[in-house]
């Protein structure tokens, strides 16, 4: 797990956090799927100095070199908890594969199994520090178990940012 943080000037000073996550923290099921291990994850949010959260795994990257600005300007004008965007699978040749939009998701898609793209999302620590972090029993569902609790039983504030963030590796355990 390698934790590095971006400085940014807008309104005052915010700092980001973006926790990469390596296979070397993961481990693999029967099929040869990676499954992430949580434990390190909330260990490297819990240390994080930064002001907001956001979790790249290892195979995926950012959309281009803008994402961190972007992001930290919209918590900025928004005055939200928590940001998602639009996410595109690529397979190894980076050919995109499948578009995965936020656009039209909201806290009641949790009803029908349906979620913000994870890769995309982005969260203001203090929300993990008052409502908890990614719950270790669950090998594939803790992004689901702690979105569904962050947008739905604790009513975080939220921004969909109408971009494509993370072009994601095709493949994974989920």
């Amino acid at each position: 797990l390698f934790n590095f943080k971006i400085k940014f000037q807008t309104e005052g000073v915010v700092w980001i956090h973006v926790i990469l996550l390596l296979l070397i923290n993961s481990s693999f099921n029967l099929l040869g799927s990676v499954i992430i291990n949580f434990v390190p994850v909330n260990k490297g949010i819990k240390n994080s100095n930064g002001q907001i959260i956001g979790i790249l795994h290892s195979d995926d990257t950012f959309s281009d070199k803008t994402v961190i600005s972007s992001i930290v300007n919209s918590f900025v004008t928004s005055k939200v908890d928590l940001i998602w965007a639009d996410v595109i699978f690529v397979d190894k040749k980076m050919k995109v594969r499948r578009v995965y939009s936020g656009a039209d998701i909201s806290p009641l898609n949790f009803n029908w199994g349906i979620m913000p793209p994870h890769p995309s999302v982005f969260i203001k620590k203090d929300c993990y520090e008052k409502f908890g972090y990614f719950n270790i029993k669950y090998k594939i569902a803790s992004d689901y178990d702690l979105l569904f609790r962050f947008l739905t039983l604790n009513n975080l504030k939220y921004f969909y940012f109408p971009k494509v963030l993370v072009k994601m590796k095709i493949g994974g355990a989920s």
